[in-house]
C-alpha cells in the first residue's frame, strides 16, 4: 500500500508543516492573550474588594465617632457638642450613601444595604429626637425655676418685711424655707438629668411640695391672703413642678432610646464586621483564583512551547529527509546514467510528487538508451545475415549499400547522440532512414520529445522548489523579527514589573512606619484623654463642694435670719419687762448685732463663692472643651492609623501579587527566547534546501529542450 504522503507536492508539504507549525504559536498566543485577560479580571476584582474592606473601615470609625459625640452630647448638652453631633451624623450618612452606591450593581446586596442604611438613621434619629425633648424640658424647667425663683426672691423681699413688721415670725420662717425648698428642688433636677437617679427627681418633687405647703399657709395669713405676689410665686411653683414631670418624661424616653441604639450599635457592629470578613474573604479567594490563572498559564506556555518545539524539529527532519534525500539520490542516478551506466536503477519512480516527475522523466530516457543499444545490437545481426547471403552474389554491391547505409545511419545518430551528450535535446532526425533504420529514427526522435519534455518538467519543479524555499526563509525570517520583538517587550514588561514591585514594597513599608507613628500618637492622645478626664472630675467635686458650701452658708444665713428674729422677739419682751428687763435688751441687742454680722459675713462668703463658681464653671466648660478636641484628635488619629494599616495591607499584597506576575512573565521571555533559537534552526534548513534547489537547477541547466524554460532565471529566483 502506498503511503499517502506521496500524494503531496514538495510546496503542499512545506506549507502543511510550518502551517501547523505557526498554528501551534498562535494557539499559545491566544491561550496566554486569554490568561492575561483572566488575571486582569482578578486584579480588578480584587481592587474592588480592597475597596469595599476599606469603606467598611471607615464606616466604623465615623459610627464610632458618632457614639462619642452623642455621648458627650447626652453628658453636657451644649452647642458645640451638637454640632459636633450633626458633623458625625453627615459623615455616616455620607459613609452609607457611598456602600449603597457601590452595591448599586447587585439588586439584592443593595436593598439589604439601603435598609441597613434605613436602620441606623431611624434609631439615631430616635436618640437625637429625644435629647433634643430633654433640652426642651430642661430648658422649660430652667424658666420655670428662674420665675419660682424670682418670684420667692420677691416675696422674702416684700412679704417677709410686712410678716415682720406685722410679727408673723413663723411666716417669716416659711419664707425662707421655701426659697430653700425651690432652689434644692433645680439643684436636684439637674442631678437627675445628668445622673437619671430617681432619688433626685423624687426629693425635688418632695421639696417642690414643701414650698407649696408653705404658700399654701400664705393664703390663711389675712393679710396676705390673695396678695399678688403670694399667687404668682404658687403659680410659678406648679409651671416647675409640671416642667419636672416633663423632665423626667424626656428623660425617661431618652434612656430608652438610648437602650435601643445600645442594640443597634451591637447589630450594626456585627453588621459591619460580617461585611469586612465577607470582603476579606473574597479577596482571598480571587488572589488564590488569579494564582491558579497565572500558574495554568505558565504550565501551559511550558507545555505548548515543548510540543511546538519537538514538532517543528519534527517537520523540519521529515521535509528534509523526503526532499533533500531523494534530490540527492537522484542527482548520483543522472550523473551514473550520463556516463553510460544504463544499468543504474532509477529512485523515486513511484512517488507522485516534482521528484517523481524528474524520476519517470529519467526512466524513459533510460528506456530509450536501452532500446537503441538494442537497436544497435539487431542491425548489426542483420547487415551480418545479408552479407551471409549476398556474399556470393553482391557481395561487393551489398557491401557497399550496407557501408552507406550504416555511414548514413552512424552519422545521423552520432550527431544526434552528440547533440544529447552536449545537453541539446531540441536535434530530431528530419531524414527518413532505409528499411529498419526508419523505426530507429522515430524511436529517437520519440525518446528526445520524451527527455525533453521530462526536463521541462524537472526545470519546472526545480524553479517551484527554489520559489517555496525562497517563501519559507522569508516567512522564517519574518517570525525570527517578531519573535525578537516579543522577546524585547516581554525584557521591557518584566524590568517595569520589577520596578512596580519595588515601589509598592517601599509603599508598604513607609505605610508600616506611618502606621506605627500614628499608634504612638493615639497612645500620647489617650494619655492625654484621661488627664483631662481627672480634671474634669476634680473640676466636678470642687463644683458639688462650692455647692454643699452654698447650702451651709444658706442655713447660715436663715440661722442668722433667726437668731436676728428671736434677738428682736427677745428685745421686745425685755422692753415689755420695764426696768428688771434691761439688762437682757442688752443681750439681745448684742445678738441681733452678732446675728447681723454673721448674716453679712454669710453674704460675703456667698460672693466669694459665687465668683470662685462662676471660675469653675469656667474651669469645667475649658477643660470639658479641651477633652473634646481630644476626643475629636483621638477619633481622627485611630481613623488615619485605620487608613494606614489598611494601605500597608494592600500594598503587601500587591508586592506579592506582582511578583508572581513577574515571574510568569519571566517564564514567558525564557519560552520566547527558546522560540527564536527554533526558529533560526527552521532559517537554516530553508536556506539548506534553496542550496540543493540551486545545485538542481544548474545541473538542469544543461540540458536545451522545447519551448524552453530558462533555468538560470530559476537559478536567479533561488
Amino acid at each position: 500500500m502506498k503511503s499517502p504522503r506521496l500524494n503531496f507536492g514538495i510546496g503542499t508539504r512545506l506549507f502543511l508543516g510550518f502551517g501547523a507549525l505557526l498554528l501551534v504559536l498562535v494557539a499559545m498566543a491566544a491561550h496566554s492573550t486569554g490568561r492575561f485577560a483572566v488575571l486582569k479580571d482578578s486584579f480588578a476584582g480584587f481592587g474592588e474588594r480592597a475597596a469595599n474592606a476599606s469603606e467598611a473601615d471607615e464606616l466604623a470609625s465615623r459610627l464610632l465617632g458618632l457614639r462619642l459625640a452623642v455621648s458627650q452630647l447626652v453628658a453636657v448638652g451644649s452647642d458645640a457638642n451638637r454640632r459636633g453631633v450633626d458633623e458625625a451624623y453627615g459623615r455616616v450618612k455620607a459613609s452609607l450613601d457611598g456602600v449603597v452606591a457601590n452595591a448599586s450593581g447587585d439588586p439584592a446586596r443593595e436593598a439589604a444595604w439601603k435598609a441597613f442604611r434605613d436602620q441606623i438613621v431611624g434609631g439615631y434619629d430616635r436618640t437625637l429626637k429625644g435629647d433634643a425633648g430633654i433640652e426642651a424640658a430642661q430648658a422649660a424647667a430652667d424658666k420655670a425655676g428662674a420665675l419660682a425663683g424670682s418670684a420667692v426672691a420677691k416675696v422674702v423681699e416684700t412679704v417677709g418685711a410686712m410678716i415682720r413688721r406685722n410679727g408673723e415670725f413663723d411666716d417669716a420662717y416659711a419664707v425662707s424655707v421655701i426659697q430653700d425648698r425651690v432652689l434644692s428642688a433645680r439643684m436636684l433636677l439637674r442631678s437627675f438629668i445628668a445622673e437619671g437617679s430617681e432619688d433626685d427627681i423624687f426629693e425635688a418633687q418632695v421639696a417642690l411640695r414643701d414650698a407649696e405647703r408653705k404658700f399654701d399657709q400664705f393664703r390663711r395669713v389675712e393679710t396676705l391672703a390673695g396678695h399678688p405676689l403670694v399667687n404668682d410665686g404658687r403659680k410659678n411653683l406648679t409651671a416647675l413642678f409640671t416642667s419636672i414631670k416633663s423632665t423626667r418624661a424626656a428623660v425617661e424616653r431618652r434612656t430608652a432610646a438610648l437602650v435601643q441604639q445600645r442594640e443597634l450599635d451591637a447589630a450594626v457592629d456585627a453588621r459591619i464586621a460580617a461585611m469586612r470578613a465577607d470582603e476579606l474573604a473574597r479577596m482571598e479567594d480571587t488572589k488564590r483564583a488569579a494564582g491558579e490563572v497565572a500558574d495554568d498559564a505558565r504550565r501551559t506556555a511550558m507545555i505548548v512551547a515543548g510540543a511546538a518545539l519537538l514538532f517543528g524539529a519534527a517537520v523540519a527532519f521529515l521535509i528534509g529527509r523526503g526532499i533533500v534525500g531523494p534530490v540527492r539520490a537522484m542527482t548520483q542516478a543522472m550523473r551514473r546514467l550520463s556516463d553510460g551506466d544504463l544499468a543504474v536503477e532509477v529512485p523515486g519512480t513511484k512517488r507522485r510528487d516534482e521528484i517523481g516527475g524528474m524520476a519517470g522523466a529519467m526512466q524513459v530516457f533510460r528506456t530509450a538508451a536501452i532500446e537503441r543499444r538494442d537497436l544497435a545490437a539487431r542491425l548489426e545481426e542483420e547487415r551480418l545475415a545479408d552479407e551471409a547471403e549476398r556474399r556470393r552474389a553482391e557481395a561487393e554491391a551489398a557491401a557497399r549499400a550496407i557501408a552507406e547505409e550504416r555511414a548514413f545511419v552512424a552519422a545521423k545518430l552520432g550527431a544526434g547522440l552528440k547533440a544529447l551528450a552536449d545537453g541539446d535535446l531540441t536535434l530530431r532526425l528530419e531524414e527518413a532512414m532505409p528499411g529498419e533504420y526508419e523505426r530507429l529514427r522515430a524511436d529517437f526522435n520519440d525518446a528526445m520529445a520524451s527527455l525533453s519534455d521530462a526536463m521541462a518538467g524537472v526545470a519546472a519543479g526545480a524553479g517551484g522548489i527554489a520559489g517555496g524555499s525562497t517563501e519559507i526563509g522569508q516567512a522564517s525570517h519574518d517570525l525570527s523579527r517578531r519573535t525578537e520583538a516579543q522577546a524585547a517587550t516581554l525584557e521591557e514588561t518584566a524590568a517595569a514589573l520589577s520596578a512596580v514591585t519595588q515601589a509598592i514594597r517601599v509603599t508598604s513599608q513607609s505605610a508600616a512606619a506611618a502606621h506605627d507613628a500614628a499608634a504612638a500618637a493615639k497612645r500620647d492622645v489617650d494619655a492625654s484623654g484621661l488627664v483631662v478626664g481627672k480634671a474634669i472630675e476634680a473640676m466636678g467635686d470642687i463644683e458639688r463642694s462650692s455647692a454643699e458650701i452654698r447650702k451651709i452658708i444658706s442655713v447660715i444665713d436663715e440661722i442668722a435670719f433667726q437668731t436676728n428674729l428671736l434677738a428682736l422677739n427677745a428685745g421686745v419682751e425685755a422692753a415689755r419687762a420695764g426696768e428688771s428687763g434691761r439688762g437682757f435688751a442688752v443681750v439681745a441687742q448684742e445678738v441681733r448685732g452678732l446675728a447681723q454680722r454673721s448674716a453679712e459675713a454669710a453674704k460675703e462668703i456667698k460672693g466669694l463663692i459665687a465668683t470662685a463658681s462662676r471660675g469653675v464653671d469656667s474651669g469645667v466648660t475649658l477643660v470639658a472643651e479641651a477633652g473634646e478636641a481630644l476626643s475629636r484628635i483621638a477619633a481622627k488619629v485611630v481613623q488615619v492609623d485605620a487608613m494606614v494599616a489598611g494601605i500597608a495591607e494592600s500594598a503587601r499584597e500587591q508586592a506579592g501579587g506582582l511578583a508572581g506576575l513577574n515571574d510568569a512573565v519571566g517564564s514567558m521571555d525564557k519560552v520566547t527566547q527558546q522560540n527564536a533559537a527554533m526558529v533560526e534552526e527552521t532559517t537554516a534548513a530553508s536556506r539548506a534546501l534553496m542550496e540543493e534547489a540551486r545545485h538542481l537547477t544548474e545541473m538542469i541547466g544543461r540540458f536545451r529542450v522545447v519551448d524552453e524554460v530558462e533555468p538560470a532565471a530559476y537559478a536567479r529566483a533561488a
